[in-house]
């Protein structure tokens, strides 16, 4: 995996991830971070380190954190919700793109609510789904296709952005923002050692 780290630079008005030393990279005007915000883009090679990924990124969330995930078709969200939920005691195999259900819950050390926006219609149908169960701080939420959501987010300063984008017939580059006191956690030393 290749890793760059962006400074704190924040995001610019055209929805770009501009970072020290970034290449820009589309990013999708999910949420304006209203606090100071590091970046990080890599890419991986493989399924595997897109698990491997998943796992470390795991390490790091805690109760009340929302994990905004955007990309193309086929980029790897549910990929990524499967490595973070099995590195959290999730049953292999349970967890499954949740398209037609819309959102999933997941008996883990945390439990896990996995949300897939694709065919929602706005805020009044994420409203409807019993978001505020999700946004009690007692479970990590996991919301596929978060940009269809807009302004229906409610921010709370504990929402990480990644961006999945195809990078070749199994590589991903995988964008990431998230809030800088996240650096503090005991899992962030994991995910800034697989930097490395």
């Amino acid at each position: 995996m290749r890793a760059r780290w962006g400074g704190n630079t924040g995001r610019s008005s055209a929805g770009r991830l501009p970072g020290a030393g970034l290449p820009e990279t589309d990013f999708p005007v999910v949420i304006d971070f209203k606090w100071s915000s590091m970046k990080m883009q890599f890419t991986s090679e493989s399924v595997e380190q897109t698990d491997t990924f998943g796992r470390v990124l795991a390490r790091l969330l805690t109760a009340g954190d929302v994990v905004l995930l955007d990309g193309e078709l086929g980029s790897g969200k549910t990929t990524l919700v499967r490595a973070i939920a099995s590195a959290m005691g999730v049953e292999d195999g349970l967890v499954s793109s949740p398209t037609f259900v819309t959102i999933n819950e997941y008996p883990a050390s945390v439990p896990l609510v996995h949300v897939d926006a694709y065919r929602l219609h706005g805020g009044d149908e994420f409203d409807s789904l019993g978001f505020d169960r999700a946004a009690s701080g007692e479970v990590i939420v996991l919301i596929e296709w978060a940009n269809r959501l807009g302004s229906a987010l409610p921010l709370t300063g504990r929402e990480i952005s990644v961006l999945l984008t195809h990078a070749g017939l199994t590589a991903r580059t995988i964008a990431i923002e998230l809030p800088d006191s996240w650096a503090n956690r005991a899992g962030f030393s994991f995910l800034s050692e697989m930097m490395d």
